[in-house]
């Protein structure tokens, strides 16, 4: 039967007893389990016995279901004759029901009694030593399945019911069959409980020696020389260190004495394998081990080419032993660093060993494109059975891409040595060793730099620092570069000339591999690369037009990489006519993530075209017909959501750098009411956001938003009320953005709406959030001041409220301030005296600790302070009398809030001094000198510092405060 109807019949066979009543329907209210029907099971065991084998398959499969799906248990008469039933069934003559039997012995085993688990695991066991040979390969794999399904708690039952059965088997079994199967069943018993105290206690160096003693026999399968290796590396992960050393020291041993070259590639592979799977504990033995493989390479690698076979064998030899180095420069650095020069210079000379091949060096790089791609037409080199020189070279590069990851302190060394060999070998006659050169080199880019930088620039208004560009925000930077990278940019024109070459091929996956290599340096150097750019501009055309999904995604994503880091405008200007183009004919293409793609690229490479608001490049009409596709995205219901969030993300490029000059005002018009419905829609709501807030910071003025800000405001203040912090943050900070740069144009209603929504967010329990409430307050005050008796009414008693808690401080104090200060120019609608006297009242510390107390009374001060500052010059000087007169007074009465009044004015006088000169106020120097006698530390002390954030707070949050921004 064909695997697809065998699903069928696991799929129609618990719905058809179901419906025939045989199988009780699942509990109401329980979590998708049946209630145990005994006499289905024995019905079931019955079928399972029946002449015809689909029901006994469904019988099987039906029995399955009802043990895994019961939340009752069966009595251990019924698990017996389970067990027996599918025993049985594992010796069926269908190899359909064989391997049911075997899926479902697993999973339905593992629901039973401990006493009956161990039976059967015995029972398996005892089988593949002395079941049926033509099913013992059946048992076999059923015992590992059940080995994999059991839980860890059953780790003694296995250590008793299946060890001592498999080494029995591998030991004294005279059938090399059987040695075989226990191999492989007793490598998995050491992947799924190696751990247990049994193997601690076992006699851990026979085991090894047993293992050992396989791979000594000449006339035994290469399928069991592997299956013993494999176990042997599995063996040596629980093994204690004095086994280990002792397992080391033989397999050493036996490398030398070994008499040919097959036997010495065994221990050889052996040694690598453990490595894998010791790791460092290998470490103490590479003084032994290196210098002997290093030995074995030089001698295997230096004679002449022979033609009686015995090179191949040396090939495998050297390949194995580069293996090991693999392992031990990616897992023993350390131990290995005395035998890297050596290393390094086996390594120069591997990556180019081609015995075969010989080069007269006679205008070797014009022949080596045309030679090299006829004999891949002609299949010669590949067909070349003879020739596996190439596993030594493969073999070579993966020993120096371990390098360039497992040694990062000596990156210097080997860019210096292997970066312009590696080039070199960009002309490699194998096609696949061809595509590991290309993607060593890439290793070595992505290891030159440091990704990941996150952007240095403020969310908030305050903290935004103008871009030179045609944002206000700086670009990201490209990614920094470690002291290595300068030995890959010197010979990045070399590179790219080969590359350019190699993308002239013939054979589809190397340009694949050239192009994917290409786009790895336009990820990584990508400053580097631009001025190479022109040199590799016809086959980046050349891809974007192939029909191969994989090198247009690539080619889309260079140029996409490239223009994002752009430091030469005119460069991409100049190709914008051939580039462009082709964007727009990806952008309709079949395949989703060419669209995506394609419209990335398109907003990326916009800013090249208008780096700043000044430079408008006539090549910005090469994107006009962009903004016709856009709409069809964008008023598209039955496309792919990435093909959606990246047209959204597109549109918001595009706008920022053409949302001003009248040739495209038609153009952004049309796309702008489909763009306001996406922001509407729950799938694609926060791209849209984000597209919203790129078309704010852009330093120019878009004149096509202003019938949309009503509806856009609007539907940002309605999201505030979602549970969502990340996405109320995000429609906070879009908020700000849109009030500062066009607020003067939202109409009022929608602010006061705006102003309404916000205050219930102003608490002290999430101060991220707070400030930019705060901040959304400040920028509509200042876009329409009309408005102040609004802001006064809804927003200021809620800050004042914040203003009273220990925990304010940061960002958020400084946007308070600030709002504090707009709110104070509005005297008419909030006259100085109210603010005075709120943030005076220090009667709300009253039953604070002391701490607290203090904190409070500098968070008044300041906010005094600020509104000071703000006011008109006579009421300027009127308050700082004021707090000269409270610090006076303090002098004479002794009570606690005279002192806190006494602290506050101080403290407010402090924070004014910073921002006007209190030098010539009568009695100021006088007044301070005078309380340095005070007799309470509050008066004579600085205040304490603010609490120290939460870990992994962002800044302006304390601790008690929610979690970092999102």
């Amino acid at each position: 039967s064909s695997p697809s109807r065998t699903r069928g019949r696991e799929e129609r066979a618990p719905n058809l007893l179901l419906a025939q009543g045989r199988l009780a329907p699942p509990q109401p209210g329980g979590s998708g389990e049946m209630a145990m029907n005994p006499q289905a099971v024995s019905q079931l065991l019955e079928e399972m016995e029946n002449w015809d084998k689909d029901k006994r398959f469904m019988a099987a499969s039906d029995l399955m279901q009802e043990v895994t799906n019961s939340n009752q248990v069966l009595d251990l008469h019924l698990q017996k004759r389970v067990c027996q039933a599918f025993l049985k069934q594992l010796e069926d003559q269908s190899i359909d029901v064989q391997g049911n039997a075997v899926k479902c012995l697993a999973k339905i085993v593992s629901k039973f009694q401990e006493q009956q688990i161990g039976e059967v695991l015995a029972k398996l066991s005892q089988l593949v030593l002395d079941g049926k040979a033509e099913v013992r390969d059946i048992y076999a794999t059923c015992l590992k399945g059940l080995l994999a399904e059991l839980p860890t708690s059953s780790s003694a039952l296995a250590c008793q019911n299946v060890l001592p059965k498999m080494l029995h088997g591998i030991t004294s079994h005279p059938l090399v069959e059987v040695k075989e199967e226990c191999t492989d069943v007793f490598h998995d018993f050491l992947k799924r409980f190696g751990d247990n105290r049994v193997m601690q206690w076992s006699d851990q160096e026979n085991m090894a020696n047993s293992l050992l003693n396989l791979l000594k026999p000449k006339q035994y399968k290469s399928s069991l020389r592997k299956k013993v290796i494999s176990c042997i590396g599995a063996l040596s992960a629980v093994l204690a260190d004095r086994q280990l050393d002792s397992l080391m020291r033989t397999l050493l041993t036996d490398v030398r004495a070994a008499s040919s070259k097959a036997e010495k590639q065994k221990y050889i592979q052996c040694i690598g394998t453990v490595s894998r799977n010791v790791g460092f504990r290998i470490g103490s033995h590479l003084r032994e081990i290196a210098p002997l493989f290093l030995q074995i390479v030089n001698q295997a690698t230096e004679g002449d080419v022979s033609m009686d076979g015995e090179n191949e064998q040396d090939h495998e030899v050297v390949e194995n032993c580069l293996n090991a180095f693999e392992s031990f420069v990616l897992r023993c650095s350390k131990e290995v660093a005395p035998h890297l020069d050596e290393l390094c210079n086996v390594i120069l000379t591997l990556i180019a060993y081609d015995p075969n091949f010989y080069d007269s060096g006679d205008g070797g790089d014009a022949m080596d494109e045309g030679a090299h791609d006829e004999f891949d037409d002609d299949g010669l080199v590949d067909s070349d059975d003879d020739d596996n020189s190439w596993k030594v070279r493969r073999a070579a590069l993966k020993v120096l891409a371990a390098m360039v990851k497992g040694l990062p302190d000596k990156l210097q060394d080997v860019y210096s040595t292997f970066a312009s060999p590696l080039i070199g070998r960009f002309s490699e006659r194998e096609e696949s060793v061809k595509l590991d050169v290309f993607m060593t080199f890439a290793e070595m880019v992505q290891n030159a730099v440091i990704k990941n930088q996150t952007q240095v620039t403020g969310t908030t208004a305050q903290a935004q620092v103008a871009g030179t560009g045609i944002l206000e925000v700086a670009r990201l930077p490209p990614p920094k570069e470690r002291p290595a990278a300068e030995y890959l940019v010197a010979v990045l024109p070399q590179c790219v000339a080969q590359i350019n070459k190699q993308l002239r091929s013939k054979a589809v996956k190397t340009r694949q591999g050239a192009l994917a290599l290409l786009r790895t340096l336009a990820e990584c150097v990508p400053q580097h690369l631009e001025p190479l750019l022109a040199q590799v501009k016809d086959e980046l055309i050349r891809a974007m037009k192939e029909t191969n999904s994989g090198m247009r995604l690539d080619a889309l994503v260079c140029i996409r990489h490239l223009s994002d880091n752009f430091s030469s405008a005119t460069v991409y200007q100049q190709l914008a006519p051939q580039f462009c183009p082709l964007f727009l004919h990806c952008c309709n293409d079949t395949y989703y993530k060419s669209i995506a793609q394609a419209l990335r690229a398109i907003g990326s490479y916009v800013y090249a075209l208008r780096p700043t608001p000044a430079d408008a490049s006539n090549q910005l009409m090469e994107v006009l017909p962009a903004f016709e596709v856009l709409k069809g995205k964008l008023l598209a219901t039955d496309i792919d959501q990435e093909v959606k969030e990246s047209a959204l993300e597109c549109y918001g490029h595009l706008v920022a750098c053409t949302g001003d000059l009248p040739a495209f005002q038609a153009a952004v018009q049309s796309c702008m009411p489909p763009f306001v419905d996406r922001m509407k829609n729950d799938v694609t709501r926060t791209t849209a956001i984000k597209a919203l807030k790129n078309i704010c910071i852009s330093q120019v003025k878009v004149a096509a938003l202003a019938s949309s800000l009503a509806a856009v405001g609007g539907q940002l203040s309605t999201y505030l009320s979602q549970n969502s912090r990340a996405f109320r943050q995000q429609c906070l900070d879009a908020l700000v953005h849109v009030l500062r740069k066009y607020g003067q144009s939202v109409p009022q209603e929608t602010t006061m709406q705006i102003l309404t929504d916000i205050v219930p967010f102003i608490t002290d329990t999430d101060l991220y959030i707070t400030d930019l409430c705060v901040q959304v307050a400040v920028q509509a005050l200042a876009a329409s001041p009309q408005l102040a008796p609004v802001v006064v009414e809804k927003c200021v008693p809620a800050v004042l409220v914040v203003c009273r808690s220990p925990l304010l401080q940061g960002s958020a104090l400084e946007s308070i301030l600030n709002f504090l200060a707009r709110v104070a120019q509005h005297s008419q609608h909030c006259p100085f005296e109210r603010l005075r006297a709120e943030l005076s009242d220090t009667s709300c510390v009253a039953t604070a600790q002391a701490q607290a107390q203090r904190q409070v009374i500098a968070t008044l001060a300041k906010g005094l302070a600020a509104v000071v500052i703000a006011s008109a010059a006579d009421v300027q000087k009127q308050a700082i009398q004021g707090f000269l007169s409270k610090i006076q007074q303090c002098s004479a009465v002794v009570q606690t809030e005279a002192t806190q009044q006494c602290e506050l004015s101080l403290l407010a006088l402090g924070e004014s001094g910073k921002y006007t000169d209190l030098s010539g106020t009568p009695g100021f120097c006088e007044t301070l000198l005078q309380q340095l006698e005070n007799s309470q530390d509050e008066v004579r002390l600085p205040p304490p510092p603010p609490p120290a954030p939460a870990p992994g707070a962002a800044p302006g949050q304390a601790a008690g405060a929610a979690g970092p921004p999102a």
